[in-house]
């Protein structure tokens, strides 16, 4: 017969293990996957574009560290409930400070990729400054609320803390903020290439097409984890559910991000493939507003700028 835990030593009843350090534990195996995924991401983006610039390169750097520091402190979160304070649950209740130090580093990693969608938004059209002006300031919006959010984490020794007013309510707006910056990123980029449609030649609509699908399902994946993370904190607040999407936050937008660069190959060998024949891609069909800032004229250069990336297509 398994021995009788003595009552101070037993886990609190509303403590459910499966939907609480079960999950934690499953999040960090799908987390530990996409990791998998960004390395790869990374190296092959290294390889295949050195020509890109210097700060673009160091943005990639700096994703794969924060991808790798907050996938080092999920693992160690994980051990220390799990396998150090195994057979102690009393333990299950207090708080470690990885899971305290994962949250900054997530969400820079998360504010850095809306950042780059919001730079491409302004390169692909700079007389509408006011769009990714607008975009960008609540994106910063709910950056700054991370500031408060780690202040009253860090005063906290229990996980029943993190339930409290004071950090709930500023996750769960930077949550809705992160939700609003990822659909209209993806509204507005689908937006400005369907309108490039109207002046470029027919055969061309085919490459456009596939980029605004690859932009709807980016943000879509984007937009789902941080739903997902806003509702289950809210539907269930007293347990860890939430922490299973927001574990894979960082890792979801890293990738997208990455993927983003990295799709660079298989449009330019799309665009040169048979299907397509030179003068579609080489004559001047996209509208001077990529270059000069007004739209209503098209630009005597022989460049289609279809992508999200620093790098043009060129022929």
């Amino acid at each position: 017969m398994a021995p009788t835990l003595p009552a101070s030593d037993a886990p609190h009843p509303d403590l459910q293990l499966a939907d609480s350090f079960g999950a934690m534990l499953v999040s960090t195996i799908i987390a530990a996957t996409l990791y998998g995924v960004t390395v790869l991401q990374s190296l092959y983006y290294y390889e295949k574009f050195p020509e890109d610039s210097w700060m673009m390169k160091v943005t990639v750097a700096i994703l794969w560290i924060l991808d790798t520091i907050t996938i080092i402190l999920d693992t160690h979160a994980v051990f220390h409930f799990l396998v150090t304070n195994f057979n102690n649950p009393s333990a299950l209740l207090d708080q470690v400070w990885s899971m305290k130090a994962e949250i900054p580093f997530t969400f820079t990693a998360v504010f850095i990729v809306q950042i780059f969608f919001v730079v491409r938004i302004y390169q692909l059209r700079p007389y509408a400054w006011y769009i990714p002006a607008a975009i960008g300031t609540i994106a910063v919006a709910g950056y700054g609320l991370l500031i408060g959010i780690v202040v009253e984490v860090s005063k906290m020794d229990s996980l029943a803390g993190e339930q409290s007013a004071k950090v709930n309510n500023p996750l769960i707006a930077n949550w809705a903020l992160g939700l609003v910056v990822d659909v209209a990123i993806t509204v507005v980029l689908c937006w400005y290439l369907w309108s490039e449609k109207v002046y470029v030649r027919h055969k061309t609509h085919r490459v456009i097409n596939r980029i605004i699908i690859f932009s709807v399902n980016r943000g879509a994946i984007a937009a789902t984890a941080q739903l997902m993370s806003f509702l289950t904190r809210f539907i269930w607040p007293h347990n860890l559910v939430w922490l299973a999407f927001h574990n894979m936050l960082s890792k979801v937008y890293t990738n997208s991000m990455l993927a983003t660069l990295n799709s660079r190959t298989a449009f330019r060998n799309m665009m040169s493939s048979n299907d397509f024949d030179g003068t579609d891609i080489s004559m001047p069909t996209i509208r001077g507003a990529a270059y000069n800032g007004r739209p209503g004229r098209e630009s005597a250069r022989p460049v289609v700028r279809f992508c999200f990336a620093p790098v043009l297509y060129r022929r």
